[in-house]
């Protein structure tokens, strides 16, 4: 029985080896060439953690297309992206949603859209977006 549990764990232990990074490896990677402004390193590590499903690094993905650090500035791939981390949970990633379609920065303008997110966001505690549907709703 020992040497059964024994052997899984080696088989499970290769397993992870030979499938390589975690996202989070890539994340934290990513990271540090960002912190040396080296970015032609590290977008390609974050892109591999975001598309591995690390709200984290779908985050900081999306605002690297949005405001065209060291790649073609490309708004609707950040809102892609901010939707990915947002389907995570990131409360910070709902609210700039809200933020984007109210402006129309690099989108069609969509207030409903934008209502949509800034209620998620406040649903799930976040006080700039509980302010925010304040201020709309004041505004009717």
């Amino acid at each position: 029985m020992m040497r059964k549990l024994f052997l899984t764990g080696l088989v499970l232990c290769g397993l992870c080896l030979i499938a390589g990074a975690s996202p989070q490896d890539d994340f934290l990677k990513a990271w540090k060439f960002f912190k040396a402004n080296n970015y032609a390193e590290g977008i390609p590590l974050l892109k591999k953690a975001a598309e591995q499903g690390h709200p984290g690094a779908q985050e900081d993905l999306a605002y690297i297309y949005i405001y065209g650090r060291s790649v073609k500035k490309d708004v609707p791939e950040g809102v892609k992206w901010l939707k990915e981390s947002a389907k995570h949970g990131s409360t910070k990633s709902m609210y700039n949603l809200g933020v984007i379609y109210y402006s129309g920065n690099g989108v069609a303008k969509n207030q409903a859209e934008a209502l949509e997110w800034f209620r998620k966001a406040a649903k799930a505690g976040d006080p700039r977006a509980k302010s925010m549907l304040k201020k709309l709703e004041a505004l009717r």
